[in-house]
């Protein structure tokens, strides 16, 4: 795709050039390498600069930003990416909305280990799912180690089958989980108000 741009270049003679840039993103299609499902028809701004509080880290704030994959629509309104001089980086995506999600296996394979866990053993299918919250991802420099990740998010389900020792079927109402992956280690709790659900071939409500 393509985006307009503002760049500040800020430089003096024996010293390293400081370099800011703000973009419009105009119908882009991203991809994160430590989310490997890609956004395409995006719009939205992103700011690069060096962060105020720590100038070592390069930032990028990201903003409205809004794209499709699929029938899914994603908004993100606030987020951020830092990078750290070691390549150590975070990214942060603050009030996410996710809506007519299909938790297919492409989605699945691209979730982190610990998340893509929690999913599988969920399973979640049929009906489409939808999620607003926090996403937070972290990672090095060396691609050996992985990406550990943190989340906070409210999922609410349309009809929806899952898994929970027996099948939930016809499942409508929401889940609250949060919790973090250290990349060995996964801990997660949450809550669940659910509306209806078919268990056994028998209709619970409320």
């Amino acid at each position: 795709g393509s985006f307009d741009c503002t760049t500040n270049i800020n430089w003096t003679p024996g010293n390293n050039p400081e370099i800011s840039l703000e973009a419009d993103l105009l119908q882009t299609a991203v991809q994160l390498k430590s989310f490997a499902y890609p956004i395409e028809d995006v719009q939205g701004h992103i700011s690069f600069h060096r962060d105020e509080t720590n100038p070592t880290l390069l930032r990028a704030d990201l903003t409205n930003i809004q794209g499709k994959h699929g029938d899914t629509k994603v908004v993100l309104h606030n987020g951020f990416a830092l990078l750290q001089p070691n390549q150590d980086w975070r990214v942060r995506l603050d009030d996410l909305q996710v809506e007519d999600l299909t938790p297919n296996n492409r989605f699945r394979r691209a979730l982190p280990a610990g998340f893509r866990e929690v999913i599988e053993t969920l399973d979640p299918r049929d009906g489409n799912v939808s999620l607003a919250g926090m996403l937070e991802f972290y990672g090095t420099g060396n691609p050996q180690d992985g990406v550990t990740s943190a989340w906070d998010l409210e999922i609410l389900c349309a009809g929806t089958s899952v898994t929970a020792g027996v099948d939930l079927k016809h499942l409508d109402g929401k889940f609250l989980i949060n919790g973090t992956w250290d990349g060995q280690i996964i801990v997660t709790d949450g809550l669940s108000d659910l509306t209806s659900m078919t268990i056994l071939g028998y209709q619970f409500s409320n």
